[in-house]
């Protein structure tokens, strides 16, 4: 039996299991209850140990299998992440209505080459349905102008 640690499985499973202990952790003082009669903890540790279980698998058939090497992207990664960065510091002072089309054009130019009709249609799309959702329909203090 060969171990491939190369496979993209590996880290997958590795976070998995780093999300479900982590939440077995932070679970630990609720009551458990029974079957018959639940406590607060007792789901939200059901879901954990099956998101555990889960993790396992993962962690083992990337350890075993036969897959090959994965390589990631980084600079769409890095690209996506500035794009999530300029709209937490500019959203108080540009809006909503600023920041969501130089999300999604930043966010855009992550895959290389760039389509601009349909960026930009998406754009004003997801402009429009932020604005509605967010500000009209749920009334959260977000700017929707610059200030």
């Amino acid at each position: 039996m060969k171990v491939n640690l190369r496979s993209g499985d590996v880290p997958l499973g590795l976070l998995l299991m780093g999300f479900a202990l982590a939440a077995m952790w932070n679970l630990r003082e609720l009551e458990f209850g029974t079957f018959t009669r639940m406590g607060p903890g007792f789901i939200p540790l059901v879901l954990a140990g099956m998101l555990l279980v889960l993790a396992l698998a993962i962690l083992i058939k990337g350890l075993v299998g036969h897959d090959e090497a994965v390589r990631y992207a980084f600079k769409p990664l890095a690209i996506i992440l500035a794009g999530l960065a300029f709209v937490a510091v500019a959203l108080d002072h540009l809006g909503l209505v600023i920041c969501i089309p130089v999300l999604v054009i930043i966010a855009s130019t992550a895959q290389g080459r760039v389509q601009w009709k349909p960026v930009l249609a998406l754009a004003a799309f997801l402009t429009a349905f932020c604005y509605v959702l967010f500000i009209l329909a749920l009334g959260l203090p977000i700017p929707a102008f610059p200030v």
